[in-house]
């Protein structure tokens, strides 16, 4: 048997085997977290090192490749002044991008002062075709476009049956660019766009991109806000490339264009391709206003267009405007010209159902319209480039016809009522202040003068046919004509007038007319004179 003594001795052994053994199973267990941390060091430092080794490689590597693929693209010889490849904080940098055309000069198309790549994967898309980077940021971008190439142009093609290099970005950002178009035909102008913001997604080598981009305006100035589509780039025929979207422009001042004045927003519309861009849009200036009338109204449009986006040249068809009660519909061009910068517009106008008074406002300066009445005209409007006011260079050749129109003053309404009763032959007869008049003739406005031939005014009994001008800005009248009577002048007064003013009828009466007397208007708008011609009658 074993006593007491020995059993304790037999269980302390027990003990101090099972403590050991757990002691010796620790110790394995944390010798080999520690093999693990080696090992797992040793891959991050192997993987690091093969990273740092792999990035003082990839600038030689993929320099090329970037310079290749915008080469082929853009068909273009490529300048790379620095390129820099860093794992932190972003994949790849560089100074100095230029791309030259391949023609006689080797002119600039598009430079970059410095720009930043951003890739997935530590920039693995570089690696594979197509190149494929998440970001590029671009700074100090100036593209320079342009849109035709001259047949005589022996331009550098890729080398046939070498396939080209694709790339996709998807997502391109550049502040503060500059994009010129230069001009197809020889002293016309360039087109300049300043751009704020330019945002464009899933740009490549054979895909339409979308973007964002705030344009800035110079003349009238002010933000531009588009989004749409554009591309794929047609590097062929560039003028070929499609393009889609919308706009907005808001708060634009008029002011800059001298005569007049208001502040104008528009929203539209866009689609087809660069030579040929169909707009369609509204516009609305609450307080347009010329400056030779001095009165503001609202100024709408509707308006139709096809724009050459190779050189801003633009179609209207139609324009359709209204202002107060009266509507005007015009088309033609805004065409660029070699001479002083700027565009030419020139229209085709034409109101059928307008109100002269709403003319009037828009021309003269007056508390109150001189006449009001149905007025239809048809003009050509002619205003050339340069930085005269308005008024002043605009230039509109026409007809129009005034209609039931009646004078506003109640005083020149009875002078033009006794007009009418005397003409008639009927000078007891009472006045009437309703008495309709009609005008109409020919006009051309140059220099703020507006000079009409062939201007008839008519009223019951009598009409009056003028030649001569008005001043827009100086008010001065000057015209010269014929007052003729239905009555001659005996019958066109009473008592001993008429018996002596019997004598005198036969020098003043013509075939088919009782009385055609030689007449002057002069003096200005709020003062005129009307007399007699009889020394001057032919003039």
């Amino acid at each position: 048997m074993i006593g007491n003594s020995d059993a304790s001795a037999i269980r302390g052994t027990n003990v101090e085997e099972k403590e050991g053994k757990d002691v010796s199973r620790r110790k394995r267990k944390h010798r080999r977290r520690w093999l693990g941390w080696l090992i797992a060091a040793a891959i991050m430092i192997g993987l690091l090192a093969t990273l740092t080794f792999g990035f003082a490689l990839a600038g030689p590597v993929l320099r090329p490749r970037i310079v290749r693929a915008l080469e082929r693209h853009f068909n273009s010889d490529v300048e790379l002044h620095a390129f820099h490849v860093s794992l932190f904080p972003t994949f790849a940098t560089g100074d100095g991008l230029a791309l030259r055309l391949r023609r006689p000069g080797n002119p600039m198309m598009i430079a970059v002062r410095h720009f930043t790549i951003e890739g997935g994967m530590l920039g693995l898309g570089f690696l594979r075709d197509p190149i494929h980077v998440r970001r590029v940021v671009l700074e100090g971008l100036e593209i320079h476009v342009p849109l035709h190439q001259p047949a005589s142009d022996a331009t550098a093609q890729a080398p046939p049956g070498k396939p080209s290099i694709d790339f996709i970005v998807d997502e391109i950002d550049a502040g503060g660019t500059r994009l010129e178009i230069l001009p197809v035909e020889p002293g016309k102008h360039s087109l300049v766009f300043q751009i704020k913001n330019l945002r464009l997604q899933s740009a490549g080598s054979h895909t339409a991109m979308t973007f964002q981009t705030v344009l800035i305006n110079a003349k009238p100035p002010g933000e531009i806000v588009s989004h749409g589509t554009f591309g794929p780039w047609q590097k062929d025929d560039p003028g070929k490339t499609p393009v889609q979207g919308a706009y907005t422009f808001r708060n634009a001042n008029l002011a800059v264009f001298h005569g007049i004045s208001g502040h104008l927003s528009s929203d539209g519309r866009y689609n087809g391709k660069l030579e040929r861009i169909n707009v369609e849009g509204t516009t609305d200036t609450p307080d347009f206003m010329v400056d030779t009338g001095d009165h503001p109204l609202d100024l709408k449009t509707q308006f139709k267009a096809v724009v050459d986006g190779t050189n801003g040249d633009t179609t209207l068809d139609p324009v359709n405007a209204r202002f107060l009660h009266s509507s005007v519909v015009a088309r033609g061009g805004i065409i660029d010209q070699p001479g002083p910068l700027g565009k030419r517009v020139t229209l085709d106008v034409t109101v059928d159902h307008g109100r002269v008074e709403d003319i009037l406002n828009l021309a003269v300066k007056s508390k109150s319209p001189v006449l009001r009445g149905d007025i239809a005209f048809h003009a050509k409007f002619d205003l050339p480039p340069g930085d005269a006011p308005i008024p002043d260079k605009l230039r509109l050749d026409g007809d129009f016809g005034i209609r039931a129109s009646r004078f506003t003053n109640k005083e020149v309404e009875r002078k033009i009522s006794s007009l009418s009763t005397h003409a008639s032959g009927k000078p007891d007869a009472p006045l009437d202040l309703g008495t309709a008049s009609h005008f109409s003739g020919h006009f051309r406005l140059r220099d703020a003068v507006v000079s009409f031939s062939k201007l008839t005014f008519d009223v019951p009994g009598a009409a009056v046919l003028l030649k001569g001008s008005y001043g827009l800005r100086t008010e001065i009248l000057d015209f010269r004509g014929e007052l003729r009577m239905q009555a001659t002048l005996s019958q066109s007064t009473t008592g001993v007038k008429s018996f002596f003013l019997r004598a005198l009828d036969p020098f003043f009466k013509k075939k088919n007319t009782g009385t055609v007397l030689p007449i002057r208007i002069t003096g200005t708008r709020s003062s005129p004179s009307i007399g007699l011609n009889l020394w001057h009658g032919k003039d």
